[in-house]
C-alpha cells in the first residue's frame, strides 16, 4: 500500500490468546500485582455483536496462568537460616524498628533511679514501639516530600482499564480510525468490519449501519467519526460517506434498522481514511487513499409537506370524538451534502488530518513520510486552502495534534520506521525537538488541564511491549507507562467529552477504557510558559515576554 508497507499488516490474535500467548507472560504474572486494580466493575450482559463487557483482570487469566500465580507464590518462599534472622534481629534493634515480640518499651523517669523518695515510688514511662518512633517517621516523610517536590520524580504509575469491550471482527489496520466518542451524546462508536454500533452506558450496544447494507457491494467501514453537533459519519473503502443523527438512531432501536441522513461517493472513489469536522458541526473535511482531500458541506434543509383530508382521518376523528382536520401537514427534515474542493495534498495515502481553528490551519500526514501544513481562509472555508510547509519523517504520519494551551504548538508520531515524536511551530514550520519513542505512535492526546500528553503505541519492543505512555512536557518524563502481556497493538484513541477519560481500539479485537485525568482541574487556557517552545525568538513572538518569566 506505499511506504514502507509495515505499518498495515497486523497478525490476528483473538482477544483471548493475547493474554497468555507469550513467552514473557510468567515475568509480567510475578509482576501482576502493580496492575490490578480493585475499583474493576464486574461483567456486564450485551448484544448479539458488539459486546460490552467490564472485565476485571482476573477473568483475562486462564486456569492455568492462575495455578502459575499460585505455584509461584509458595515456590519463592524459602526457609531463612538462624544466622540471618540473628543479624537481621541486631540490625532492627540498632536501627531501633519495632519488634514484634516486644509489646511495651519502659523507660525509667529522670527523678529518682527506682528508689523511694518521700515514701513515694517514682513513676516510669510506658510507651508503645510504634508511638516511640512516630515523630522521627513524620519527620523523615517529611523530608521525603520536600525532597520529591524539589526533584521529579522517576517512577511511572501502571493502570488498568476500567471497561474492556469485546468487538468481533474490528479490522487491525493502521490507516483506519475505527473508534469515536461523541462530544455531545457520550456514546462510542465501533465500525465492526461491514457494521457499525453505538454503545452507550445506559443502554448499551445498538446498531447504526447494519452488515448486509455494506456487504452488498463488497465494501467494509474504514473510517468514523463524531461531529461537535448530533451528527455522525461513516466512511468506507469504496469512497461512500453516509451521515446519521445520533438521535434518529437511538430513537429507531427495536424499529427496524436506521436510515441514513445522506450518502455521497466522493469522485476518486477511493477508501475514506480519516475525517476531521470544524467547529460549526457542519463542514468537514476527508482523507483518501489515493492522497486526495475532500471539504463537504452539511445543509439541512425542513420541507412541509401537506396532504388532502382522507376517509380515515374522518374515522380516527370519529372514534376520539374530535372534529376532523380538512388539510394535514407534514414535516420532512432533508440533509445533502455537497463538496467545496478537493486537493491532492499526498502522493500515498492521507493517515489523518487535524484542524486548528485558532491558527486557521489544517495538518495532513501521509504514507509518504510527511506532514503537510495548509492554510485556510476563515471568511470564506469554501475557498481552497493554501499550502505552507511540508514537514519531513522517516515513516508515514498518522498520529498528530495541536496543544490545546499553546495554540501553535504541534506534535507529529511517526510509524514503525521512525517512532519519533517531532514538536513543531506550526507558523513558521519550525522543527522544535524531537523525541525518541518505544514503539510505532498511532494516537497522541494533548491533556486540556495539565502539562501533560499521551501516546498510544502499535509495534513495540517484543520483550517489553508498551501500550501507552504518558509524558510531562516539556521535559518528557514518563508519568504513567501502561505495559500489557503480549505484544498488544493499539489502533486508535479517542477521549470523553470531559476530557479526563481515554478509550483505545486494540488489534485483539477490544475497546479498552481508561480513566487518565479523572482527579484533573478545570481546563488550562493559553500558557506561554518559559520551555514551551524552546526558542527565544519564537517564545518572543507568542508573547513570552520577560516580564512574564520573571513574575
Amino acid at each position: 500500500m506505499g511506504g514502507n508497507g509495515n505499518d498495515r499488516f497486523i497478525p490476528k490474535n483473538t482477544s483471548k490468546k493475547s493474554y497468555y500467548s507469550s513467552s514473557q507472560l510468567k515475568s509480567f504474572l510475578e509482576s501482576l500485582d502493580q496492575f490490578v486494580d480493585p475499583q474493576l466493575q464486574s461483567r456486564s450482559p450485551s448484544p448479539e455483536f458488539f459486546t460490552g463487557q467490564d472485565l476485571p483482570i482476573d477473568t483475562l487469566l486462564t486456569p492455568e496462568m492462575s495455578s502459575i500465580l499460585e505455584s509461584g507464590g509458595k515456590k519463592g518462599k524459602k526457609k531463612m537460616p538462624k544466622h540471618t534472622k540473628q543479624h537481621r534481629k541486631y540490625m532492627a534493634d540498632a536501627l531501633g524498628f519495632p519488634d514484634s515480640n516486644r509489646v511495651l518499651h519502659f523507660s525509667q523517669a529522670q527523678s529518682g533511679g527506682g528508689q523511694y523518695s518521700n515514701g513515694e515510688i517514682d513513676t516510669y514511662s510506658i510507651q508503645t514501639p510504634t508511638s516511640s518512633i512516630k515523630h522521627a517517621r513524620e519527620q523523615h516523610y517529611q523530608q521525603q516530600q520536600q525532597q520529591n517536590q524539589q526533584r521529579n520524580s522517576k517512577r511511572a504509575e501502571s493502570r488498568v482499564p476500567y471497561r474492556v469491550l469485546e468487538a468481533p471482527h474490528l479490522r487491525k489496520d493502521f490507516y483506519s480510525n475505527l473508534v469515536d466518542w461523541s462530544p455531545v451524546s457520550n456514546n462510542v462508536a465501533v465500525a465492526l468490519d461491514t457494521a457499525v454500533f453505538l454503545w452507550s452506558d445506559k443502554v448499551g450496544a445498538f446498531h447504526v449501519l447494519r452488515r448486509d447494507y455494506l456487504e452488498k457491494t463488497s465494501d467494509t467501514v474504514q473510517c468514523i467519526s463524531f461531529s461537535p453537533n448530533d451528527l455522525m459519519l461513516v466512511g468506507t473503502k469504496r469512497g461512500k460517506i453516509l451521515l446519521f443523527s445520533q438521535e434518529a438512531v437511538e430513537s429507531s432501536v427495536g424499529n427496524g434498522p436506521p436510515k441514513a441522513l445522506a450518502e455521497i461517493t466522493v469522485k476518486c472513489q477511493s477508501g475514506i481514511c480519516c475525517c476531521q469536522w470544524y467547529q460549526d458541526g457542519n463542514q468537514f473535511i476527508v482523507g483518501t487513499e489515493v492522497g486526495v482531500v475532500y471539504k463537504f458541506n452539511v445543509k439541512t434543509e425542513l420541507i412541509v409537506m401537506s396532504r388532502s383530508y382522507r376517509r380515515s382521518d374522518a374515522l380516527q376523528a370519529k372514534i376520539n370524538g374530535t372534529s376532523p382536520d380538512i388539510s394535514s401537514k407534514k414535516i420532512i427534515r432533508t440533509v445533502r451534502i455537497s463538496e467545496s474542493w478537493s486537493l491532492h495534498v499526498h502522493s500515498q495515502q492521507v493517515c489523518g488530518a487535524k484542524i486548528c481553528e485558532d491558527t486557521k490551519q489544517i495538518a495532513i500526514g501521509g504514507n509518504d513520510n510527511c506532514c503537510t501544513i495548509w492554510k485556510y481562509n476563515e471568511d470564506d472555508l469554501d475557498e481552497e486552502p493554501e499550502f505552507q510547509f511540508k514537514l519531513k519523517h522517516a515513516s508515514a504520519v498518522k498520529a498528530m495534534a495541536f496543544c490545546p494551551w499553546s495554540k501553535s504548538l504541534l506534535v507529529t508520531g511517526g510509524g514503525s520506521y521512525d517512532r519519533h515524536l517531532r514538536f513543531w511551530h506550526s507558523k513558521s514550520g519550525t522543527l522544535l525537538r524531537e523525541f525518541k519513542t518505544p514503539g510505532q505512535i498511532t494516537s497522541i492526546i494533548w491533556s486540556k488541564r495539565q502539562k501533560q500528553l499521551l501516546v498510544t503505541f502499535g509495534f513495540t519492543n517484543q520483550e517489553v511491549p508498551v501500550f501507552i505512555i504518558m509524558y510531562k512536557y516539556p521535559s518528557m518524563e514518563e508519568i504513567i507507562r501502561i505495559k500489557q502481556p503480549t505484544q498488544l497493538r493499539a489502533l486508535t484513541a479517542a477521549t470523553s467529552p470531559d476530557a479526563r477519560k481515554i478509550c483505545v481500539a486494540s488489534d485483539d479485537e477490544t475497546v479498552r477504557f481508561y480513566s487518565i485525568w479523572e482527579n484533573s482541574c478545570e481546563d488550562m487556557i493559553e500558557t506561554p510558559a518559559d520551555g514551551i517552545y524552546g526558542s527565544e525568538i519564537i517564545e518572543h513572538e507568542e508573547g513570552v515576554s520577560l516580564e512574564y518569566l520573571l513574575r
